[in-house]
């Protein structure tokens, strides 16, 4: 059974439309047709909506000259309901239904945004295209949206202030329609340069180190980028830079040698030496030994006896901070492992929490249309087996788009265990290799 809506766009987008026209034929989900002015702050996890604070769990932030607000609360704070906002994570689509016939769409990484309008009575599905100059992204778990281009689609006032940093979201009490936005002014506040503290690492294996990453803005002001920043190392066996888990901007000093970490955002780049050394063995104060006596026959050479025992006490201080060194590494990668574990399970409970609600509907679709066919052969009076193939005929139909979907889910989830699985293997190769170490450090006590 096709919806003759729907006909001229992509397969997926045709599934997307009938998804939404089905809700709103059979859940008549309310949509609020009014919002208030909400105001943003880059970097923080607070908005106000109406004069209230409303907390959020990630913060916006600026790059590449646009401001980037995540998906969910500008959503709310435009009238948009959680259960009018879809997102797809095999095919990373995500669609807004704000009011009316029309609907936002767009995919993370790419810069198209459509909207699709859904006719009242018969006619085609049609949708306009956008080319924006950003991409919609994923960070922390959350979708971000450059903001201007969706606000300006719902017909909504954006105001930049650069003194406080904040969006400002218009009122907005009419029920006006999204509509294709022209190019969105550019932000008079650009990022001119950007610092890295500390400009150079020095340090000894096993040391982690914190790079922070300030940017400056053209109109003065200034903003902490180092989330935002790319980080890249030009000798990981060396120093490592861990973006993963967060927070980003980690060095990890893995072993002696010299190495580079290159630091990028919007166009803009700045390099940081790193050199590891061994951990020094502090030099002993006491005198140089001296030959106290001599003869011809035997030959005997007497030195200070505190000689001996401060080489050892030099060589069990050596050993006291390679163990500790190898500890280190352990635990490090143990906690790695563990973050690693809590990251898979929350991108695939994402992935479920996602599809759930849609196969619920597809199963609530399926017996309202049991229900409708068995009404009007009813009505024409066929018999019992007429109707039993059009009921069959229905669950097939479903049957296949739940099918489907769940073996989207089951292969996205299947390729998150597997990148868990490549993780945990590493990160107890080096869980092994430091555990042999440090059986080799106490073996030589």
């Amino acid at each position: 059974m096709t919806d003759p809506n729907i006909k001229g766009i992509s397969v997926y987008m045709r599934k997307l439309v009938y998804f939404i026209i089905s809700s709103i034929m059979f859940l008549a989900i309310p949509i609020s047709s009014a919002y208030a002015a909400s105001v943003f702050t880059i970097g923080s996890t607070q908005y106000t909506n109406d004069g209230q604070t409303v907390q959020m769990d990630v913060a916006p932030y600026i790059e590449g000259n646009r401001t980037f607000l995540p998906l969910r609360y500008v959503a709310n704070a435009l009238g948009i309901s959680d259960s009018n906002i879809y997102y797809n994570p095999t095919t990373h689509i995500v669609a807004l239904y704000p009011k009316g016939n029309n609907v936002l769409s767009f995919t993370i990484g790419s810069t198209t945004m459509a909207i699709v309008t859904i006719p009242t009575k018969g006619g085609d599905v049609s949708d306009t295209e956008t080319t924006m100059d950003v991409a919609p992204v994923i960070l922390s778990g959350r979708t971000f949206l450059p903001v201007a281009w969706v606000a300006k689609a719902m017909g909504s006032a954006v105001t930049w202030d650069a003194a406080s940093q904040t969006i400002t979201l218009g009122d907005n009490s009419s029920s006006q329609q999204p509509t294709t936005p022209s190019s969105p002014a550019t932000p008079s506040v650009t990022m001119t340069t950007f610092n890295v503290t500390p400009g150079a690492i020095n340090a000894v294996v096993g040391i982690i180190a914190q790079l922070k990453v300030t940017a400056t803005m053209s109109d003065g002001s200034t903003a902490d980028i180092t989330n935002a920043a790319s980080y890249s190392s030009s000798n990981t066996s060396v120093a490592a830079d861990s973006i993963s888990p967060s927070p980003i901007g980690l060095v990890v000093c893995v072993a002696q040698g010299n190495a580079t970490i290159t630091v990028t955002d919007s166009g803009l780049s700045a390099s940081v030496p790193v050199t590891v050394s061994a951990p020094a063995v502090q030099p002993t104060t006491n005198p140089p030994a001296s030959v106290q006596s001599s003869t011809v026959n035997p030959p005997t050479i007497t030195l200070p006896p505190t000689i001996n025992q401060e080489n050892q006490e030099n060589q069990e201080a050596q050993i006291a901070i390679e163990r500790q060194t190898e500890e280190n590494i352990i635990a490090t990668a143990q906690q790695s492992i563990a973050n690693l574990k809590t990251d898979a399970q929350n991108q695939t409970n994402q992935i479920q929490n996602s599809d759930n609600p849609l196969i619920q509907t597809y199963n609530n679709q399926e017996q309202q249309q049991i229900s409708q066919v068995d009404a009007d052969d009813s009505a024409r009076g066929v018999g019992s087996s007429v109707i039993a193939y059009d009921e069959q005929a229905v669950r097939n139909e479903y049957g296949s788009l739940i099918q489907g979907l769940q073996s989207d889910e089951q292969s996205t989830i299947n390729n998150i265990n597997q990148t868990l699985q490549n993780g945990i293997n590493q990160q107890e190769q080096a869980i092994a290799q430091a555990q042999a170490a440090l059986q080799q450090l106490n073996s030589g006590q």
